[in-house]
């Protein structure tokens, strides 16, 4: 639109984000849900980021790698992993691969 002066720009549009992590082949883990389930494991654990493929999928809670059907790709900033079982109580990081375990996400969520 233009301005009454006939000449000043006014903006309307919505507002669109570059991220520099998108698209650039950088693997980026920003938040998990839920933060915590049962030693047992089985929990549904869904991953939000950017940079996820469906091509050599693993999560890794901690030293315990999951694949297969228990990691699942839904969109290149979503994936929903099961959580294995866990021998104590606690904290672990979740991670990333998208290299079948070759290499890991560098920024895991605890």
């Amino acid at each position: 639109l233009i301005g009454e002066d006939g000449v000043t720009a006014i903006s309307t549009a919505i507002q669109f984000e570059y991220d520099p992590s998108l698209g650039s082949g950088v693997l980026v883990v920003n938040e998990i849900w839920p933060a915590r389930g049962s030693l047992r494991g089985g929990t549904l654990v869904s991953i939000q980021g950017s940079g996820f493929t469906p091509e050599g999928l693993q999560c890794r809670f901690g030293a315990s790698t999951v694949s297969g059907s228990g990691a699942r790709f839904l969109s290149s900033t979503l994936v929903a992993c099961v959580s294995p079982a866990a021998s104590a109580a606690g904290g672990v990081a979740v991670e990333v691969s998208l290299n079948e375990g070759t290499d890991f996400s560098a920024n895991a969520i605890e």
